[in-house]
């Protein structure tokens, strides 16, 4: 199932707004809410989208990489420390 692509949305008026990494109406996390835009809080919400819009493409490359280096047992031994911090990304980022 392919899940929608999350943006950035804001939603407001003169007085107050609010900057959203909206991935659908249920999928909403709230940046900032004020009355100023721009700036850390808008940088804080692109960055939330695009750590949720490349996770899976992230972890599935991860996935073949791993398995890249346990193919050979020669660069299972030499890369040991990277296969055991790949697996523990994988499972820490793993839903």
């Amino acid at each position: 199932m392919k899940t929608r692509q999350w943006q950035i949305s804001k939603h407001g008026n003169n007085d107050s707004f609010g900057i959203y990494a909206e991935g659908s109406p249920n999928d909403l996390a709230i940046v900032v809410g004020g009355n100023e835009e721009g700036g850390i809080a808008e940088a804080n919400a692109e960055l939330i989208v695009k750590a949720v819009n490349n996770h899976e493409a992230l972890v599935s490359a991860l996935k073949a990489c791993l398995a890249c280096l346990k193919m050979d047992s020669d660069m299972e031994e030499d890369f040991a420390v990277e296969i055991k911090q790949a697996g523990e990304a994988i499972k820490n980022a793993e839903l």
